[in-house]
């Protein structure tokens, strides 16, 4: 009101001044002006009135739909169903419509002023200060999606915010749509692709891990079972093949100090009346507060109370119905952990995996075992058959051939006595003969079974021995190359003789070869033997194959030592055996 009577006031003195200034001026003029002239001038000043009078009409409806605009406008603004705020750079509220002041849960008056960063959750800060940092950064509108900060037992909402900078370039306009029916909708769905994520994360790990890597590969598990459910720790628990008993033989914490897997071990599992049982009926046990547990599980409550725990899950390992172990995980002290169905139905799929995966590599682990036992008795066989191949063969040179050397020579003395005329000279020159071929056979046997010079000149003459006999033997060309005599032990030595006998034996029978090539020599601290022949090669399925016991018996010499063996053959192009042994 008091506005209105100031502007009318003003418009009173500015008429009352115009007045007289159009007055003084007139009577200047109207003096030097004819009576016509005087006429001409009132009848344009009239028309210019009545100008006046139409642009003033114009300018009043102009002012008056103008008026009206804004009042929709304003009206528009102040009960539009989003949040409008004016913020400055800083994000200082400026101004805001109603929806916005129940955005942020007070009056608008009282909002005027504070910084909008206040009423944002924790985790958006960052988010509001990158949104408003790009709005004054640019004249295009930006967007950006946050939460506000919860307000007692309500959560807080989300909302997207979108702001474009004034004219005035120190404020900006922005509206915040309510967005919360889509935000739980890609809640669910990212929290879909995580549970997803989560079991391909476990399922590459153990897919990648090898079995020196077994402890490793579960702890990696667990942890990321702890964090995606929010829990402190998670342990994988395996029964005894009886039940009687339960070990903790995997464990995750996420303070290492809490751990308890050395305390968890060989537990009777009647310690935990209810959980043994809920277990053995293959229940999974959910425990989101304490108060969920029985009157009767007085024993697992004192537990939980006595670590500071409220929430839990134990979930049940099965295989063929039977219990084998269970995936525990425990909620963050004092903390309580809503365990949703859904939750325990990805966390059974991960604890089936992890079942899986123990059983697996516990199967490999016992097949290993048994293996090296294997190996271990093979090597003892071979030691016992070679102490007994060495004492049999030193008995039939020692015994047997001194025994034919004895007789030759009294075969010998016989036939001085008798004399070149007498018939039985003939017999016992055939005798002699007899015994010479024996004694030569017996040498033969002798060597083969333990050739004396293995022992007594060392592994490389012996090779070069037994090259030349198999040689004269089987009619096939053997070629021998050694360019440095290695140094190396017994044990050793002998395995490298006995799979070159059996390597050329190989070449007898199988081969068809013309000529055979071994060589022996150091490679950076390994010795290295190749023997190759010209021959038809042998068939792949047969390299491998469990009916292949000569190469089986040179492989096993081999793994002896930790050494590879490797044999390459084509049709008709001859085979190669190769063979490193380290640790010269």
């Amino acid at each position: 009101m008091n506005k209105q009577n100031n502007s009318i006031t003003n418009k009173a003195q500015l008429r009352q001044k115009a007045q007289a200034l159009f007055a003084a001026k007139s009577e200047q003029k109207t003096a030097q002006l004819s009576e016509a002239e005087m006429l001409k001038l009132i009848h344009e000043l009239g028309v210019y009135q009545i100008e006046l009078e139409l642009q003033n009409e114009e300018l009043l409806l102009a002012k008056t739909r103008t008026q009206e605009i804004l009042e929709q406008y304003s009206d528009l603004y102040e009960f539009a169903p989003s949040g409008y705020f004016t913020l400055t750079e800083q994000g200082e509220i400026v101004a805001l419509n109603f929806c916005g002041a129940r955005m942020l849960g007070n009056e608008r008056s009282r909002l005027i002023g504070n910084h909008l960063g206040f009423f944002v959750a924790d985790d958006s800060k960052y988010i509001l200060q990158d949104f408003l940092a790009s709005v004054f950064g640019s004249n295009i509108k930006q967007s950006r999606e946050i939460s506000l900060a919860a307000q007692g037992n309500v959560p807080g909402l989300h909302y997207l915010l979108s702001g474009i900078i004034l004219k005035n370039r120190v404020q900006c306009l922005v509206s915040a749509v309510d967005i919360n029916e889509s935000w739980e909708t890609q809640k669910n769905i990212r929290k879909h692709c995580t549970s997803q994520e989560l079991l391909n994360r476990i399922s590459t790990t153990f897919i990648n891990s090898s079995s020196s890597q077994t402890k490793q590969a579960f702890d990696f598990a667990l942890a990321n079972i702890a964090t995606f459910t929010g829990a402190s720790r998670s342990a994988l628990f395996i029964l005894s093949p009886d039940q009687r008993t339960i070990s903790n033989s995997n464990e995750w914490c996420s303070k290492p100090e809490d751990s308890q897997i050395e305390l968890l071990q060989n537990i009777p599992f009647s310690t935990f009346g209810y959980h043994q049982k809920e277990l053995l009926a293959h229940r999974t046990i959910a425990i989101s507060r304490l108060k969920d547990y029985p009157p009767k599980a007085k024993g697992e409550i004192a537990w939980m109370k006595k670590h500071g725990f409220r929430s839990l899950l134990f979930i049940p390992l099965l295989k063929k119905k039977k219990l084998l172990g269970t995936v525990g995980i425990y909620g963050a002290v004092g903390k309580e952990i809503a365990w949703l169905s859904e939750t325990i139905v990805m966390l059974q799929s991960a604890g089936n995996m992890i079942l899986n995966e123990f059983l697996r590599r516990q199967a490999e682990e016992n097949f290993k075992d048994i293996h090296s036992r294997l190996q271990q008795l093979y090597m003892h066989q071979e030691e016992i058959k070679e102490n007994e191949r060495k004492r049999i063969s030193r008995e039939i040179h020692d015994e047997l051939g001194q025994s034919l050397t004895a007789l030759k020579i009294d075969l010998g003395w016989m036939m001085d006595r008798v004399g070149n005329n007498f018939p039985e000279n003939e017999k016992i020159r055939g005798m002699i003969d007899i015994v010479t071929d024996t004694i030569k056979t017996v040498q033969r046997i002798s060597t083969d079974l333990r050739p004396g010079m293995l022992d007594d000149l060392g592994l490389v003459p012996a090779m070069e021995w037994y090259c030349q006999e198999f040689e004269k033997r089987s009619k096939i060309v053997c070629l021998f190359a050694v360019p440095d005599a290695p140094i190396i032990s017994e044990k050793l030595s002998l395995a490298i003789y006995r799979i070159l006998q059996e390597a050329l034996t190989n070449v007898v029978r199988h081969a068809r070869a013309t000529t055979v090539r071994v060589e022996l020599c150091q490679e950076n601290l390994a010795l290295v033997m190749s023997i190759a022949d010209d021959g038809v090669g042998i068939e792949p399925e047969k390299i491998n194959s469990g009916a292949s016991l000569g190469i089986q018996g040179m492989r096993e010499r081999v793994k002896q030592f930790d050494g590879t063996f490797a044999i390459t053959s084509g049709q008709n192009q001859g085979t190669k055996i190769n063979i490193t042994l380290p640790g010269l």
